[in-house]
C-alpha cells in the first residue's frame, strides 16, 4: 500500500513539473503579466536613448500564448494588443516572428517599409523573461528618393513577468 500510494504521489509531481516547464500543447492557452525595460534605440533611429536619463518605471501589458493544431503540429501565436504573431517552441520557451511590408507609391518615387518583430519567451516554471526586437527598414526607389526616404531602426526591449492562473482586468485609476 505504501508503495503504491508513492508511486501516485511521485506520478502526481511529475506531473506538477512537467506543466510548470512551457507543458503547453495544441489547443492550450496561457496569459502572461509583464514589465518592460526602457526600449533601447539602435543608430539610425530618429529617437535615441539619452545616457543621462534613468527610469526604474516598467510599461505594463498582458500576452497572450494559444497553441493550434496545424497539421498535426503544435503551432503558438502570441497575442499582444491584438497583434498576433506566429512563433515555434524553443528549448525555453518559444520563439515569434512576424514581418510586415508596406510599399507607398508617391508618383515618381516608390518607399518600401518593411518591419520585422521578433519575440523570445523564455519559461521557467511560472516566470517569463525574455526580448522584444523590432527592426523597421525603409528603401526608396525611382527618381524623387532623397537621404530621409531610406534607412533603418532596430528598437530592443527587454520583459520579465509572471504567468497568471486566470486573465486579469487591470482598470487604470
Amino acid at each position: 500500500m505504501k508503495r503504491a500510494l508513492l508511486s501516485i504521489a511521485v506520478g502526481v509531481l511529475f506531473i506538477g513539473l512537467a506543466a510548470g516547464c512551457g507543458g503547453l500543447g495544441a489547443g492550450d492557452h496561457a496569459t502572461y503579466e509583464v514589465a518592460s525595460e526602457e526600449t533601447q534605440f539602435g543608430n539610425g533611429c530618429d529617437q535615441q536613448n539619452n545616457p543621462d536619463d534613468t527610469t526604474t518605471l516598467r510599461t505594463g501589458t498582458s500576452f497572450f500564448v494559444f497553441l493550434t493544431s496545424e497539421g498535426g503540429d503544435a503551432v503558438p501565436y502570441l497575442d499582444v494588443a491584438g497583434v498576433v504573431i506566429e512563433g515555434k517552441e524553443s528549448d525555453t520557451g518559444f520563439d515569434f516572428s512576424g514581418t510586415t511590408t508596406q510599399v507607398e507609391d508617391q508618383g515618381n518615387k516608390t518607399i518600401t517599409t518593411t518591419t520585422k518583430i521578433d519575440v523570445s519567451m523564455d519559461l521557467d516554471g511560472q516566470s517569463v523573461a525574455g526580448t522584444f526586437t523590432s527592426n523597421v527598414v525603409s528603401k526608396c526607389s525611382g527618381n524623387g528618393c532623397d537621404n530621409g526616404d531610406s534607412g533603418s531602426c532596430q528598437q530592443t526591449t527587454k520583459f520579465t513577468g509572471v504567468e497568471l492562473d486566470e486573465p486579469v482586468a487591470i482598470q487604470p485609476g
